[in-house]
Protein backbone atom coordinates (compact mmCIF):
# COMPACT_ATOMS: atom_id res chain seq x y z
CA UNK A 1 0.00 0.00 0.00
CA UNK A 2 1.46 3.37 -0.94
CA UNK A 3 2.00 6.11 1.61
CA UNK A 4 -0.54 8.20 -0.28
CA UNK A 5 -3.15 5.45 -0.04
CA UNK A 6 -2.74 4.94 3.69
CA UNK A 7 -2.77 8.67 4.32
CA UNK A 8 -6.00 8.89 2.37
CA UNK A 9 -7.45 6.17 4.60
CA UNK A 10 -6.50 8.09 7.73
CA UNK A 11 -7.72 11.39 6.30
CA UNK A 12 -11.02 9.73 5.40
CA UNK A 13 -11.39 8.26 8.87
CA UNK A 14 -10.70 11.60 10.51
CA UNK A 15 -13.05 13.45 8.19
CA UNK A 16 -15.76 10.94 9.04
CA UNK A 17 -15.65 12.19 12.63
CA UNK A 18 -17.71 15.20 11.62
CA UNK A 19 -20.67 13.65 9.78
CA UNK A 20 -21.30 11.06 12.47
CA UNK A 21 -24.11 13.25 13.81
CA UNK A 22 -26.60 11.46 11.57
CA UNK A 23 -26.00 7.99 12.99
CA UNK A 24 -28.93 5.75 13.81
CA UNK A 25 -30.50 5.38 17.22
CA UNK A 26 -28.55 2.47 18.76
CA UNK A 27 -25.48 3.52 20.72
CA UNK A 28 -22.11 3.55 18.99
CA UNK A 29 -19.85 0.74 20.22
CA UNK A 30 -16.54 2.43 21.04
CA UNK A 31 -15.71 -0.29 23.57
CA UNK A 32 -15.97 -2.96 20.88
CA UNK A 33 -13.71 -0.97 18.56
CA UNK A 34 -11.06 -0.59 21.25
CA UNK A 35 -10.65 -4.39 21.34
CA UNK A 36 -8.79 -4.04 18.04
CA UNK A 37 -6.27 -1.54 19.41
CA UNK A 38 -2.90 -3.38 19.60
CA UNK A 39 -1.39 -3.56 23.08
CA UNK A 40 1.72 -1.73 21.90
CA UNK A 41 -0.21 1.19 20.37
CA UNK A 42 0.88 4.42 22.04
CA UNK A 43 -2.04 6.66 21.06
CA UNK A 44 -5.74 6.42 20.25
CA UNK A 45 -8.12 8.98 18.79
CA UNK A 46 -11.86 8.35 18.69
CA UNK A 47 -15.28 9.86 18.16
CA UNK A 48 -18.74 8.69 19.23
CA UNK A 49 -21.19 9.65 16.51
CA UNK A 50 -24.36 9.36 18.55
CA UNK A 51 -23.13 12.05 20.91
CA UNK A 52 -21.68 14.26 18.21
CA UNK A 53 -24.96 14.55 16.32
CA UNK A 54 -26.44 17.02 18.85
CA UNK A 55 -23.48 19.39 18.57
CA UNK A 56 -23.98 22.86 17.04
CA UNK A 57 -20.67 22.28 15.24
CA UNK A 58 -21.91 19.62 12.86
CA UNK A 59 -23.82 21.82 10.41
CA UNK A 60 -20.86 24.10 9.78
CA UNK A 61 -18.48 21.16 9.65
CA UNK A 62 -20.58 19.41 7.02
CA UNK A 63 -20.91 22.61 5.02
CA UNK A 64 -17.13 22.96 4.99
CA UNK A 65 -16.56 19.30 4.07
CA UNK A 66 -19.07 19.34 1.23
CA UNK A 67 -17.47 22.43 -0.31
CA UNK A 68 -14.43 20.39 -1.22
CA UNK A 69 -14.34 19.88 -5.01
CA UNK A 70 -16.16 16.68 -5.95
CA UNK A 71 -17.09 15.81 -2.34
CA UNK A 72 -20.84 15.52 -2.92
CA UNK A 73 -20.33 13.58 -6.13
CA UNK A 74 -17.89 11.16 -4.51
CA UNK A 75 -20.19 10.52 -1.55
CA UNK A 76 -23.14 9.88 -3.81
CA UNK A 77 -21.10 7.50 -5.98
CA UNK A 78 -20.08 5.59 -2.86
CA UNK A 79 -23.68 5.44 -1.63
CA UNK A 80 -25.04 4.12 -4.91
CA UNK A 81 -22.34 1.47 -5.23
CA UNK A 82 -22.14 0.21 -1.65
CA UNK A 83 -25.28 1.40 0.13
CA UNK A 84 -23.13 3.31 2.62
CA UNK A 85 -24.33 6.87 3.19
CA UNK A 86 -21.39 8.46 4.96
CA UNK A 87 -23.61 11.19 6.41
CA UNK A 88 -25.90 8.64 8.04
CA UNK A 89 -24.26 5.28 8.49
CA UNK A 90 -20.84 5.88 10.05
CA UNK A 91 -21.33 5.16 13.76
CA UNK A 92 -17.89 5.68 15.23
CA UNK A 93 -14.23 5.87 14.27
CA UNK A 94 -11.22 4.81 16.33
CA UNK A 95 -7.67 5.34 15.08
CA UNK A 96 -4.68 3.72 16.83
CA UNK A 97 -1.05 4.67 16.29
CA UNK A 98 1.87 2.26 16.41
CA UNK A 99 5.19 3.30 18.04
CA UNK A 100 6.86 2.90 14.63
CA UNK A 101 4.81 5.83 13.32
CA UNK A 102 7.72 7.93 14.59
CA UNK A 103 9.78 6.61 11.66
CA UNK A 104 6.99 5.63 9.25
CA UNK A 105 3.81 7.69 9.34
CA UNK A 106 1.82 4.89 7.67
CA UNK A 107 1.91 2.76 10.83
CA UNK A 108 -1.63 3.24 12.10
CA UNK A 109 -4.94 1.41 12.20
CA UNK A 110 -8.50 2.66 11.65
CA UNK A 111 -11.56 0.88 13.04
CA UNK A 112 -14.72 2.19 11.41
CA UNK A 113 -18.10 1.17 12.78
CA UNK A 114 -20.46 1.04 9.81
CA UNK A 115 -23.05 -1.40 8.42
CA UNK A 116 -21.35 -2.55 5.22
CA UNK A 117 -21.95 -5.12 2.51
CA UNK A 118 -18.53 -6.69 1.99
CA UNK A 119 -19.14 -7.75 -1.61
CA UNK A 120 -20.41 -4.31 -2.62
CA UNK A 121 -17.50 -2.54 -0.95
CA UNK A 122 -14.98 -4.80 -2.69
CA UNK A 123 -16.72 -4.33 -6.04
CA UNK A 124 -16.58 -0.56 -5.58
CA UNK A 125 -12.88 -0.72 -4.69
CA UNK A 126 -12.16 -2.79 -7.78
CA UNK A 127 -14.10 -0.40 -9.99
CA UNK A 128 -12.11 2.51 -8.53
CA UNK A 129 -8.86 0.75 -9.39
CA UNK A 130 -7.87 -0.36 -5.90
CA UNK A 131 -5.66 -3.44 -5.66
CA UNK A 132 -6.51 -6.12 -3.13
CA UNK A 133 -5.97 -9.84 -2.60
CA UNK A 134 -8.08 -12.12 -0.40
CA UNK A 135 -6.21 -14.07 2.28
CA UNK A 136 -7.10 -16.35 5.16
CA UNK A 137 -5.40 -15.83 8.52
CA UNK A 138 -5.79 -17.23 12.05
CA UNK A 139 -8.54 -14.68 12.74
CA UNK A 140 -10.37 -15.29 9.47
CA UNK A 141 -10.59 -13.73 6.03
CA UNK A 142 -8.85 -10.45 5.26
CA UNK A 143 -7.52 -8.53 2.25
CA UNK A 144 -4.04 -7.35 1.41
CA UNK A 145 -4.18 -3.83 -0.03
CA UNK A 146 -2.11 -1.95 -2.57
CA UNK A 147 0.46 -2.94 -5.13
CA UNK A 148 3.04 -3.59 -2.42
CA UNK A 149 0.47 -5.47 -0.32
CA UNK A 150 1.67 -3.61 2.77
CA UNK A 151 -1.82 -2.62 3.87
CA UNK A 152 -4.66 -4.86 5.04
CA UNK A 153 -8.41 -4.71 5.62
CA UNK A 154 -11.00 -6.97 7.24
CA UNK A 155 -14.75 -6.95 7.77
CA UNK A 156 -15.60 -7.99 11.32
CA UNK A 157 -19.28 -7.69 12.15
CA UNK A 158 -20.13 -4.00 12.41
CA UNK A 159 -16.51 -2.91 11.90
CA UNK A 160 -14.22 -2.35 8.95
CA UNK A 161 -10.61 -2.57 10.14
CA UNK A 162 -7.79 -1.34 7.94
CA UNK A 163 -4.25 -0.07 8.19
CA UNK A 164 -0.60 -0.97 7.74
CA UNK A 165 -0.13 -4.75 7.60
CA UNK A 166 2.10 -5.05 10.72
CA UNK A 167 -0.37 -3.05 12.81
CA UNK A 168 -3.33 -4.89 11.30
CA UNK A 169 -1.84 -8.28 12.22
CA UNK A 170 -1.56 -7.20 15.85
CA UNK A 171 -5.11 -5.83 15.80
CA UNK A 172 -6.48 -9.21 14.76
CA UNK A 173 -5.29 -10.66 18.07
CA UNK A 174 -7.83 -8.40 19.85
CA UNK A 175 -5.60 -7.74 22.84
CA UNK A 176 -6.91 -4.25 23.42
CA UNK A 177 -4.77 -1.31 24.56
CA UNK A 178 -1.98 -1.64 27.12
CA UNK A 179 -2.63 -0.99 30.80
CA UNK A 180 -0.86 2.39 30.57
CA UNK A 181 -2.86 3.52 27.55
CA UNK A 182 -6.08 2.15 29.02
CA UNK A 183 -5.41 4.23 32.14
CA UNK A 184 -5.36 7.35 29.97
CA UNK A 185 -8.45 6.25 28.06
CA UNK A 186 -10.38 5.73 31.28
CA UNK A 187 -9.93 9.42 32.08
CA UNK A 188 -11.92 10.41 28.99
CA UNK A 189 -14.28 7.48 28.48
CA UNK A 190 -17.82 8.33 27.47
CA UNK A 191 -16.84 11.60 25.79
CA UNK A 192 -17.99 12.72 22.37
CA UNK A 193 -14.41 12.89 21.11
CA UNK A 194 -11.22 11.81 22.80
CA UNK A 195 -7.49 11.35 22.44
CA UNK A 196 -5.17 9.45 24.76
CA UNK A 197 -1.47 8.66 24.57
CA UNK A 198 1.38 7.11 26.48
CA UNK A 199 4.21 8.88 24.67
CA UNK A 200 7.15 6.59 23.78
CA UNK A 201 10.68 7.72 24.61
CA UNK A 202 11.76 8.05 20.96
CA UNK A 203 8.84 10.33 20.22
CA UNK A 204 9.62 12.43 23.31
CA UNK A 205 13.18 12.79 22.03
CA UNK A 206 11.89 13.92 18.65
CA UNK A 207 9.49 16.41 20.21
CA UNK A 208 12.23 17.74 22.48
CA UNK A 209 14.31 18.67 19.44
CA UNK A 210 11.44 20.87 18.28
CA UNK A 211 10.39 22.16 21.71
CA UNK A 212 12.02 21.13 24.98
CA UNK A 213 8.75 21.56 26.86
CA UNK A 214 6.90 19.14 24.57
CA UNK A 215 9.61 16.57 25.14
CA UNK A 216 8.67 16.59 28.84
CA UNK A 217 5.19 15.14 28.20
CA UNK A 218 5.06 11.46 29.16
CA UNK A 219 1.33 10.83 28.77
CA UNK A 220 -1.83 12.79 28.07
CA UNK A 221 -5.55 12.46 27.56
CA UNK A 222 -8.25 14.87 26.45
CA UNK A 223 -11.98 14.41 26.09
CA UNK A 224 -14.62 16.77 24.73
CA UNK A 225 -18.38 16.83 25.23
CA UNK A 226 -20.20 18.73 22.51
CA UNK A 227 -23.82 18.08 23.36
CA UNK A 228 -24.29 21.35 25.30
CA UNK A 229 -21.76 23.83 24.05
CA UNK A 230 -18.19 22.65 24.58
CA UNK A 231 -16.69 21.06 27.68
CA UNK A 232 -13.16 19.79 27.36
CA UNK A 233 -10.94 18.24 30.03
CA UNK A 234 -7.28 17.58 29.37
CA UNK A 235 -4.69 15.80 31.51
CA UNK A 236 -0.95 15.46 31.00
CA UNK A 237 1.82 13.91 33.06
CA UNK A 238 5.19 15.55 32.65
CA UNK A 239 8.70 14.41 33.51
CA UNK A 240 8.84 16.69 36.56
CA UNK A 241 6.82 19.06 38.71
CA UNK A 242 9.03 21.90 37.49
CA UNK A 243 8.14 21.18 33.86
CA UNK A 244 4.41 21.07 34.66
CA UNK A 245 4.63 24.35 36.60
CA UNK A 246 6.52 26.04 33.77
CA UNK A 247 4.00 24.97 31.13
CA UNK A 248 1.11 26.05 33.36
CA UNK A 249 2.67 29.48 33.85
CA UNK A 250 3.30 29.86 30.12
CA UNK A 251 -0.29 28.87 29.28
CA UNK A 252 -1.82 31.22 31.83
CA UNK A 253 0.40 34.07 30.73
CA UNK A 254 -0.68 33.48 27.15
CA UNK A 255 -4.35 33.49 28.17
CA UNK A 256 -3.89 36.70 30.12
CA UNK A 257 -2.29 38.44 27.16
CA UNK A 258 -4.92 37.10 24.78
CA UNK A 259 -7.75 38.49 26.91
CA UNK A 260 -6.18 41.95 26.64
CA UNK A 261 -5.57 41.77 22.88
CA UNK A 262 -7.55 44.48 21.01
CA UNK A 263 -8.48 42.14 18.17
CA UNK A 264 -9.90 39.60 20.62
CA UNK A 265 -11.99 42.27 22.31
CA UNK A 266 -13.09 43.64 18.96
CA UNK A 267 -14.37 40.23 17.91
CA UNK A 268 -16.15 39.82 21.24
CA UNK A 269 -14.19 36.69 22.12
CA UNK A 270 -12.57 37.83 25.35
CA UNK A 271 -15.34 36.32 27.49
CA UNK A 272 -14.77 32.91 25.88
CA UNK A 273 -11.22 32.84 27.20
CA UNK A 274 -12.57 33.09 30.74
CA UNK A 275 -13.85 29.55 30.29
CA UNK A 276 -10.32 28.22 29.82
CA UNK A 277 -8.12 27.27 32.78
CA UNK A 278 -4.76 25.54 33.17
CA UNK A 279 -3.24 24.36 36.44
CA UNK A 280 -0.36 22.20 37.67
CA UNK A 281 -0.26 19.78 40.57
CA UNK A 282 3.07 18.09 40.98
CA UNK A 283 4.08 16.63 37.59
CA UNK A 284 0.45 16.72 36.40
CA UNK A 285 -0.91 19.43 34.13
CA UNK A 286 -4.68 19.89 33.92
CA UNK A 287 -6.68 21.96 31.47
CA UNK A 288 -10.36 22.77 31.23
CA UNK A 289 -12.48 24.49 28.61
CA UNK A 290 -16.11 25.39 29.26
CA UNK A 291 -18.06 27.25 26.55
CA UNK A 292 -21.84 27.63 26.57
CA UNK A 293 -23.96 26.77 23.54
CA UNK A 294 -24.64 30.46 22.90
CA UNK A 295 -20.95 31.38 23.08
CA UNK A 296 -19.98 28.39 20.94
CA UNK A 297 -22.44 29.44 18.25
CA UNK A 298 -21.01 32.95 18.42
CA UNK A 299 -17.50 31.57 18.04
CA UNK A 300 -18.52 29.43 15.05
CA UNK A 301 -20.15 32.42 13.35
CA UNK A 302 -17.12 34.61 13.98
CA UNK A 303 -14.62 32.07 12.69
CA UNK A 304 -16.65 31.18 9.58
CA UNK A 305 -16.99 34.86 8.69
CA UNK A 306 -13.27 35.41 9.15
CA UNK A 307 -12.33 32.57 6.83
CA UNK A 308 -15.13 33.30 4.38
CA UNK A 309 -17.16 30.12 4.68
Amino acid sequence: MTKRSLRLVLATALCLFIPLWAATAAAADIKGALQYVPNDAFAVVGVDGDKLRTSPLYKKAIQIALKEPGAKKDLERLRKATGIDVLKHIRSVVVAFDPNVVNDDDQFLAVIEVPANEAKVLAFMKKEGAKYEAKMGPAGKYYLLGRKKDGAMAFRGKYIILGAKPVFDKAMRKTGPSFKLKTQLNKVSGRTAFVAADVPYKLRQKLAREDKNLGEVQSFAAGADLTMGLKLDAYAKLASAAAASKLSQMANMGLKEARKAPEVKQLGLASLLNGISVSAQGPNLNGKVQISSADLNKLIDTVTKLIGI
